[in-house]
Protein backbone atom coordinates (compact mmCIF):
# COMPACT_ATOMS: atom_id res chain seq x y z
CA UNK A 1 0.00 0.00 0.00
CA UNK A 2 3.13 2.70 1.04
CA UNK A 3 4.53 2.09 -2.42
CA UNK A 4 1.51 3.12 -4.27
CA UNK A 5 0.39 6.15 -1.94
CA UNK A 6 3.97 7.47 -1.67
CA UNK A 7 4.60 8.65 -5.46
CA UNK A 8 1.39 9.92 -5.13
CA UNK A 9 2.23 11.93 -2.57
CA UNK A 10 5.53 13.13 -3.86
CA UNK A 11 3.63 14.28 -6.70
CA UNK A 12 1.42 16.42 -4.59
CA UNK A 13 4.02 18.13 -2.86
CA UNK A 14 6.03 17.98 -5.79
CA UNK A 15 8.88 16.93 -3.05
CA UNK A 16 11.62 13.48 -3.14
CA UNK A 17 10.73 11.86 0.06
CA UNK A 18 14.05 9.86 1.44
CA UNK A 19 13.21 9.72 5.19
CA UNK A 20 12.53 5.63 6.33
CA UNK A 21 8.91 5.43 8.34
CA UNK A 22 7.85 2.29 10.08
CA UNK A 23 4.14 1.68 9.72
CA UNK A 24 2.70 -0.35 13.06
CA UNK A 25 -0.41 -1.32 12.04
CA UNK A 26 -2.85 -2.86 15.12
CA UNK A 27 -5.83 -5.22 14.45
CA UNK A 28 -8.50 -2.86 15.82
CA UNK A 29 -8.91 0.68 18.04
CA UNK A 30 -8.83 -1.33 21.20
CA UNK A 31 -5.14 -2.24 20.84
CA UNK A 32 -4.18 1.13 19.11
CA UNK A 33 -5.19 2.96 22.35
CA UNK A 34 -3.74 0.42 24.57
CA UNK A 35 -0.52 0.50 23.09
CA UNK A 36 2.69 1.48 25.23
CA UNK A 37 4.84 2.91 21.80
CA UNK A 38 5.18 6.24 22.74
CA UNK A 39 5.09 6.28 26.52
CA UNK A 40 6.55 8.95 27.76
CA UNK A 41 7.57 10.64 24.52
CA UNK A 42 4.89 13.79 23.47
CA UNK A 43 3.16 11.75 20.43
CA UNK A 44 1.94 13.96 18.03
CA UNK A 45 -2.02 13.85 15.98
CA UNK A 46 -2.09 14.00 12.47
CA UNK A 47 -5.45 15.67 12.21
CA UNK A 48 -6.97 12.72 12.83
CA UNK A 49 -6.31 9.85 14.98
CA UNK A 50 -3.29 8.48 13.69
CA UNK A 51 -0.21 8.33 16.11
CA UNK A 52 3.41 9.69 14.71
CA UNK A 53 6.51 8.93 17.66
CA UNK A 54 9.56 9.94 16.00
CA UNK A 55 10.00 7.40 12.93
CA UNK A 56 7.02 4.80 13.53
CA UNK A 57 3.84 5.94 12.38
CA UNK A 58 0.72 4.21 14.75
CA UNK A 59 -2.36 3.17 12.58
CA UNK A 60 -5.38 0.58 13.06
CA UNK A 61 -7.32 -1.59 10.92
CA UNK A 62 -11.38 -1.49 11.93
CA UNK A 63 -12.01 -3.51 8.44
CA UNK A 64 -12.38 -0.45 6.27
CA UNK A 65 -9.54 -0.26 4.02
CA UNK A 66 -10.49 3.08 3.07
CA UNK A 67 -9.72 4.56 6.68
CA UNK A 68 -6.62 2.47 6.80
CA UNK A 69 -5.28 4.17 3.62
CA UNK A 70 -6.53 7.47 4.57
CA UNK A 71 -4.48 6.96 8.02
CA UNK A 72 -0.95 5.96 6.26
CA UNK A 73 -1.65 8.85 3.68
CA UNK A 74 -2.19 11.50 6.51
CA UNK A 75 0.79 9.87 8.65
CA UNK A 76 3.50 10.23 5.57
CA UNK A 77 2.11 13.77 4.54
CA UNK A 78 2.63 14.93 8.08
CA UNK A 79 6.34 13.76 8.24
CA UNK A 80 6.77 15.14 4.30
CA UNK A 81 5.79 18.63 5.16
CA UNK A 82 7.46 18.61 8.40
CA UNK A 83 10.18 17.85 6.76
CA UNK A 84 9.83 20.54 4.29
CA UNK A 85 8.80 23.26 6.92
CA UNK A 86 11.74 22.11 9.23
CA UNK A 87 14.30 19.92 7.47
CA UNK A 88 15.56 16.33 8.49
CA UNK A 89 18.27 17.41 10.98
CA UNK A 90 17.56 17.48 15.14
CA UNK A 91 19.26 21.14 14.97
CA UNK A 92 17.33 22.28 12.04
CA UNK A 93 13.88 21.06 13.08
CA UNK A 94 14.45 23.11 16.22
CA UNK A 95 15.69 26.16 14.64
CA UNK A 96 13.19 26.76 12.13
CA UNK A 97 10.52 25.59 14.49
CA UNK A 98 11.57 28.54 16.58
CA UNK A 99 11.09 30.96 12.42
CA UNK A 100 8.00 29.07 11.19
CA UNK A 101 4.75 29.05 12.71
CA UNK A 102 2.09 28.57 10.68
CA UNK A 103 -1.43 27.95 12.39
CA UNK A 104 -2.99 24.75 12.42
CA UNK A 105 -6.12 25.11 10.06
CA UNK A 106 -3.13 25.58 7.58
CA UNK A 107 -0.60 22.46 7.88
CA UNK A 108 -3.55 20.46 8.92
CA UNK A 109 -5.61 21.07 6.38
CA UNK A 110 -2.85 20.71 4.03
CA UNK A 111 -2.13 17.42 5.39
CA UNK A 112 -6.00 16.12 4.98
CA UNK A 113 -6.14 17.81 1.64
CA UNK A 114 -3.27 15.82 0.40
CA UNK A 115 -4.30 12.47 1.98
CA UNK A 116 -7.84 12.38 0.89
CA UNK A 117 -8.55 16.24 -1.08
CA UNK A 118 -12.72 16.74 -0.61
CA UNK A 119 -15.31 14.24 -0.49
CA UNK A 120 -19.66 14.85 -0.81
CA UNK A 121 -19.27 13.76 3.05
CA UNK A 122 -17.04 16.92 3.64
CA UNK A 123 -19.02 18.99 1.52
CA UNK A 124 -22.65 18.72 2.85
CA UNK A 125 -20.34 18.63 6.34
CA UNK A 126 -19.27 22.66 5.53
CA UNK A 127 -22.27 23.14 4.27
CA UNK A 128 -24.47 22.52 7.25
CA UNK A 129 -22.01 24.18 9.59
CA UNK A 130 -22.10 27.51 7.18
CA UNK A 131 -25.97 27.44 7.16
CA UNK A 132 -25.99 26.79 11.14
CA UNK A 133 -25.52 30.67 11.44
CA UNK A 134 -23.01 30.45 14.30
CA UNK A 135 -19.77 31.18 12.08
CA UNK A 136 -19.93 34.43 9.90
CA UNK A 137 -15.88 34.56 9.43
CA UNK A 138 -13.09 32.97 8.71
CA UNK A 139 -11.31 33.47 12.29
CA UNK A 140 -14.75 31.82 13.62
CA UNK A 141 -14.74 28.57 11.74
CA UNK A 142 -10.97 27.82 12.24
CA UNK A 143 -11.57 28.33 15.89
CA UNK A 144 -14.35 25.48 16.07
CA UNK A 145 -13.46 23.44 12.95
CA UNK A 146 -9.81 24.10 12.50
CA UNK A 147 -9.30 20.86 10.26
CA UNK A 148 -12.47 21.22 8.46
CA UNK A 149 -11.71 24.53 7.73
CA UNK A 150 -8.54 24.51 6.50
CA UNK A 151 -9.20 21.36 4.09
CA UNK A 152 -11.52 23.65 3.02
CA UNK A 153 -9.24 26.19 2.18
CA UNK A 154 -6.63 23.93 0.16
CA UNK A 155 -9.96 22.77 -2.27
CA UNK A 156 -10.67 26.62 -2.35
CA UNK A 157 -7.15 27.60 -3.48
CA UNK A 158 -6.95 24.27 -5.79
CA UNK A 159 -10.79 25.08 -7.40
CA UNK A 160 -10.19 28.53 -7.72
CA UNK A 161 -6.37 29.02 -8.89
CA UNK A 162 -5.58 25.40 -10.31
CA UNK A 163 -3.78 22.48 -9.31
CA UNK A 164 -0.52 23.89 -8.74
CA UNK A 165 -1.35 27.06 -6.56
CA UNK A 166 -1.86 24.39 -3.66
CA UNK A 167 2.18 23.01 -3.43
CA UNK A 168 2.81 26.45 -4.85
CA UNK A 169 1.27 28.57 -2.01
CA UNK A 170 2.93 26.34 0.67
CA UNK A 171 6.51 26.64 -0.83
CA UNK A 172 6.08 30.39 -1.16
CA UNK A 173 4.87 30.53 2.37
CA UNK A 174 7.17 28.50 3.73
CA UNK A 175 10.45 29.88 1.95
CA UNK A 176 9.28 33.44 3.03
CA UNK A 177 8.30 31.86 6.48
CA UNK A 178 4.95 33.61 6.80
CA UNK A 179 1.50 33.20 5.39
CA UNK A 180 1.78 37.32 4.27
CA UNK A 181 3.71 36.87 0.74
CA UNK A 182 2.42 33.50 -0.14
CA UNK A 183 -1.08 34.62 -0.21
CA UNK A 184 0.16 38.34 -2.47
CA UNK A 185 1.90 36.06 -4.80
CA UNK A 186 -0.43 32.87 -5.30
CA UNK A 187 -3.63 34.45 -4.20
CA UNK A 188 -3.03 38.21 -4.90
CA UNK A 189 -4.33 38.97 -1.79
CA UNK A 190 -3.57 39.71 1.53
CA UNK A 191 -4.53 36.95 4.33
CA UNK A 192 -7.23 38.89 5.62
CA UNK A 193 -8.54 39.16 2.08
CA UNK A 194 -8.39 35.88 1.42
CA UNK A 195 -10.11 34.28 4.60
CA UNK A 196 -13.09 36.63 3.49
CA UNK A 197 -13.16 35.55 -0.07
CA UNK A 198 -12.86 32.07 1.08
CA UNK A 199 -16.03 32.55 3.08
CA UNK A 200 -17.79 34.10 0.20
CA UNK A 201 -16.81 31.80 -2.39
CA UNK A 202 -17.91 28.77 -0.45
CA UNK A 203 -21.56 30.11 0.29
CA UNK A 204 -22.20 31.43 -3.35
CA UNK A 205 -20.81 27.71 -4.13
CA UNK A 206 -24.05 26.36 -1.91
CA UNK A 207 -26.02 29.12 -3.14
CA UNK A 208 -26.15 28.26 -6.48
CA UNK A 209 -26.00 24.25 -5.61
CA UNK A 210 -29.64 25.06 -3.54
CA UNK A 211 -30.15 26.78 -6.46
CA UNK A 212 -29.62 23.97 -9.08
CA UNK A 213 -31.40 21.21 -6.82
CA UNK A 214 -34.71 23.61 -7.00
CA UNK A 215 -34.72 23.89 -10.34
CA UNK A 216 -34.29 19.97 -10.79
CA UNK A 217 -37.13 19.20 -8.76
CA UNK A 218 -39.29 22.16 -10.16
CA UNK A 219 -38.37 20.60 -13.52
CA UNK A 220 -39.04 17.04 -12.14
CA UNK A 221 -42.69 17.82 -11.21
CA UNK A 222 -43.34 19.48 -14.67
CA UNK A 223 -42.00 15.93 -16.53
CA UNK A 224 -44.04 14.16 -13.87
CA UNK A 225 -47.20 16.18 -14.45
CA UNK A 226 -46.45 16.18 -18.14
CA UNK A 227 -46.07 11.95 -18.50
CA UNK A 228 -49.23 12.01 -15.86
CA UNK A 229 -51.59 13.30 -18.85
CA UNK A 230 -49.79 11.36 -21.35
CA UNK A 231 -50.31 8.10 -19.54
CA UNK A 232 -53.71 8.78 -18.72
CA UNK A 233 -54.83 9.58 -22.38
CA UNK A 234 -53.03 6.33 -22.85
CA UNK A 235 -55.08 3.91 -20.96
CA UNK A 236 -58.52 6.09 -21.31
CA UNK A 237 -60.17 2.71 -23.18
CA UNK A 238 -61.79 3.60 -26.80
CA UNK A 239 -65.10 2.56 -28.20
CA UNK A 240 -63.31 -0.05 -30.08
CA UNK A 241 -61.58 -1.64 -27.16
CA UNK A 242 -64.95 -1.97 -24.99
CA UNK A 243 -66.50 -3.94 -28.29
CA UNK A 244 -63.37 -6.42 -28.15
CA UNK A 245 -64.66 -9.89 -27.14
CA UNK A 246 -63.33 -12.04 -24.34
Amino acid sequence: MCGKELPQLEEFMEFTFRQKVNIIVYNNYAEFKQSNVGIGVEWQNTGGVTKLVGNKLLVYFDGDHANLRRQIRQGIARVMLETLLFGEDIGEFAGNAVLIDFPNWFTDGFIAYAAENWNPQLDDQLKSTLNSGRYNTFNQLTFDKPLLAGQAFWYYVESKYGKDAVPYLMYITRINRGLKKGFEQVLHMKPKAAQADFMMWWRKRFQEDGRRRRQVTRGTGVISRKWANVAKRTITASPLTRKTPW
